[in-house]
């Protein structure tokens, strides 16, 4: 018999909550409570996250396992559904009016034109410019419709790039399992794919957005293990905002699910400190403030101002040139969302679960799911406004769609590890104590 076999009952059960906790907590601390791990044993080691192993048997297969193998499963499924089975067999308006001013791109102009109208600044560049990159390395000689064909093969690959990214968000905050279900989601949703599969600009800028969420989650990983100096962290908070930066000058919508909850994250003081927050938050702005600038330098500042009060104007409901359902001889929204629910009720559910569940991940401790419930927030109000009074164009949806998907999956995750948690706790009170 060892010494510990001697030891008094109230002892040993002492001594075994205290190793539990410190082998729970980042670097063996003891925590008052244990931290929230919502699939036990799927939540990656802090530091660690989706990084490359090194080539030792013993790490290799569970990367494989629960990083590689899945990402790339998503990432086939998201790009079968959308490039190998499209899903838009109209033309969509905007689509036209997308290709022809990436066609100006190609042709060498600068800022984008539209036919004779001359420069097209309703909309910010990036999308443009990437599309008149794609045409010159693609370079289509056939019918218009190949033309657009092509460019929706373009923005297929942000759709895919799009499951990727909610993959690796849900993984870092919940675990493989949190971001095999965000991406599945994606992946299969109506809405997503009809959306995905024509030339419009909401694919992109959200998967820009994702990209520098995807950075800023891991921040805090890098933190916690210590694993990275200041100035490396800084870069990182730099490049996150760079990338959500990107997404605005891709579409100025994207603005309210990136500027807004990065003030969040300053006020707040969630996920990182203050100094990496105002790092992300002047990263957000450097690609609009540089778009700015170069239409300083081309004497196009005055047209810009034009053209977009007049798009403000539009998503203030202030004039209805466009938009479906608040125009004085609109149709009825109610009808068109009845008429629309056999094809996207399931769409519709999602949303709606997905603001619920940015409502529950903004009372839970982790501060990263803070931040996720905070973005789904700002996009409900957006979309809110543009139904009742606003432009309401059926993409914007698309803006609110994306983080829901990610809420659903995350909090999904946190109850069910919380009524396994409870349920192990039940157990342990029943267990019989032997002496």
């Amino acid at each position: 018999m060892n010494a510990a076999d001697k030891l008094p009952i109230e002892q040993l059960e002492r001594r075994a909550d205290l190793s539990l906790r410190a082998s729970s907590s980042p670097g063996g601390a003891i925590q008052s409570d244990p931290p929230s791990v919502p699939f036990p044993g799927d939540a990656p080691p802090a530091g660690e996250m989706l990084a490359f192993p090194e080539r030792t048997g013993g790490r290799l297969i569970p990367w494989l396992r629960t990083v590689a193998v899945p990402c790339l499963g998503v990432a086939g499924l998201a790009g079968v559904l959308r490039i190998g089975f499209p899903h838009a067999y109209d033309l969509f308006g905007d689509e036209i009016y997308y290709t022809d001013i990436s066609t100006s791109v190609h042709q060498g102009h600068y800022p984008p034109h539209y036919a004779s109208e001359g420069p097209f600044l309703l909309h910010p560049p990036l999308f443009f410019l990437m599309g008149g990159l794609w045409q010159d390395a693609v370079r289509v000689t056939g019918s218009y419709f190949q033309l657009v064909d092509s460019m929706r093969l373009f923005v297929g690959l942000f759709a895919i790039a799009t499951a990727v990214l909610l993959f690796g968000i849900g993984y870092r905050l919940a675990g493989w399992k949190c971001g095999v279900v965000a991406a599945l989601l994606f992946a299969v949703d109506p809405f997503a794919l009809r959306l995905n599969g024509r030339v419009l600009l909401e694919t992109p800028a959200l998967a820009f957005v994702l990209a520098g969420y995807f950075v800023l989650f891991g921040i805090a990983g890098h933190r916690r293990s210590h694993s990275a100096r200041r100035s490396h962290l800084g870069i990182q908070a730099c490049c996150a905002g760079i990338l959500m930066g990107l997404g605005t000058v891709t579409l100025e919508l994207a603005a309210v699910i990136t500027v807004g909850p990065l003030l969040v994250l300053y006020w707040r003081k969630w996920l990182v400190e203050r100094r990496l927050a105002l790092l992300a938050f002047i990263g957000a702005v450097i690609p609009y403030a540089a778009y700015l600038v170069s239409l300083a330098l081309t004497n196009q500042l005055g047209d810009w101002f034009d053209q977009d009060f007049i798009g403000i104007k539009r998503l203030l409901g202030l004039v209805h040139s466009v938009g479906a359902f608040n125009g004085p001889k609109s149709p009825s929204l109610v009808h068109d969302v009845i008429v629309a629910a056999p094809s996207y009720g399931t769409t519709y559910v999602l949303v709606a679960l997905g603001v619920l569940s940015g409502f529950y991940l903004l009372f839970q401790h982790e501060q990263d799911r803070k931040l996720l419930g905070a973005v789904v927030l700002f996009g409900a109000l957006t979309v809110s406004y543009e139904v009742v009074a606003g432009a309401n164009e059926e993409q914007f949806l698309y803006v609110l769609l994306i983080p829901a998907i990610a809420a659903i999956a995350v909090a999904a995750s946190s109850l069910i590890g919380q009524l396994s948690r409870r349920e192990t706790g039940q157990v342990a009170q029943r267990r019989p104590v032997l002496s």
